[in-house]
């Protein structure tokens, strides 16, 4: 699972005073994107927010080693409902 694996390495590179606050304000609890959404003041849902940063994702993607080109950004980060 790729989130599990993204918490594992952001909390193994969290040290001292820092990681305590993060496993006393985030850990175990369940946020959701949604609140942003609600915050953002444009209306946009998950869609357009993946939409939008599909064009910067897939002009980045030649940069990357070892991913094969003509991948677009919707493949890399998939919608969620």
């Amino acid at each position: 699972n790729n989130d599990a694996n993204i918490l594992t390495i952001l909390d193994q590179s969290l040290k001292g005073e820092a990681r305590k606050w993060y496993h006393r304000e985030f850990d175990n609890k369940n946020w959701e994107l949604e609140n942003v959404l609600d915050n953002s003041g444009i209306g946009a849902t998950i869609a357009h927010i993946c939409g939008a940063n599909t064009g910067d994702i897939t002009g980045a993607v030649a940069s990357f080693p070892n991913v094969p080109l003509g991948l677009t950004g919707a493949q890399i980060i998939s919608a969620r409902n």
